[in-house]
């Protein structure tokens, strides 16, 4: 029984447990910290002060980058209006374009407008299905023994420590998921980038043949 409370910490702790976000500030400061939201004037944050989470935001227009996890670069400032937004909302994150919050298959439809953001997008798919299935399995395997002590009966607890197995085996194919998610995101946006800057100036001056327009890319 110690084992698979020990399994079951362990899990909570790995599931919980992500690695860092960024800003950076214009002067080149970077704060390490925990992103909640973003709306368009601030960025809303934890700070870590000794055993203590403190919760502050900070103007957007001191901010020059804000990443994710080290995982993808998220910078409302460069974004196109066609851009995917990722957010983090507690221990999840939320995927926005103009403005509104997409669901997997809306997310999916989008990205499948750019060839190699849906190919890595569908690997994402495939390994959170993966982690799905043994995530599932390691919860009815944990839950069976645990009812059949409820009921009076000799539960066998190496069940339970076998689903502690299996939810930590899936740890890892949730977090390539979450990686490749946000690669996909960051092909699609940088394709757009590519074609939703281009400067356009138009010129008007004499010719010989007369008054013309020059419209320049």
């Amino acid at each position: 029984m110690k084992v698979l409370i020990l399994i079951i910490g362990l899990a909570w702790i790995s599931l919980n447990c992500s690695s860092q976000d960024a800003i950076i500030r214009t002067n080149g400061e970077r704060i390490d910290c925990e992103i909640l939201s973003v709306d368009s004037t601030n960025v809303y944050f934890y700070l870590t002060n000794g055993n203590k989470n403190v919760k502050t935001s900070l103007s957007q227009d001191k901010i020059e980058k804000i990443y994710y996890n080290y995982e993808g670069e998220f910078d409302e400032n460069t974004s196109t209006p066609d851009s995917i937004l990722m957010r983090r909302e507690g221990l999840t994150y939320k995927y926005y374009h103009k403005g509104i919050i997409l669901s997997n298959i809306e997310l999916s439809g989008i990205l499948s407008l750019n060839q190699s953001a849906f190919q890595e997008f569908k690997s994402a798919r495939s390994s959170i299905a993966m982690a799905y299935i043994l995530g599932f399995s390691g919860g009815f395997l944990i839950g069976w023994p645990i009812g059949t002590a409820i009921a009076g009966k000799d539960p066998q607890w190496y069940m339970a420590a076998i689903g502690g197995g299996l939810i930590l085996l899936s740890i890892p194919f949730s977090r390539d998921a979450k990686m490749k998610t946000h690669n996909a995101i960051d092909i699609y946006n940088g394709g757009l980038s590519k074609t939703s800057y281009i400067k356009k100036e138009v010129l008007l001056g004499f010719t010989t043949n007369g008054i013309g327009v020059c419209l320049i890319f």
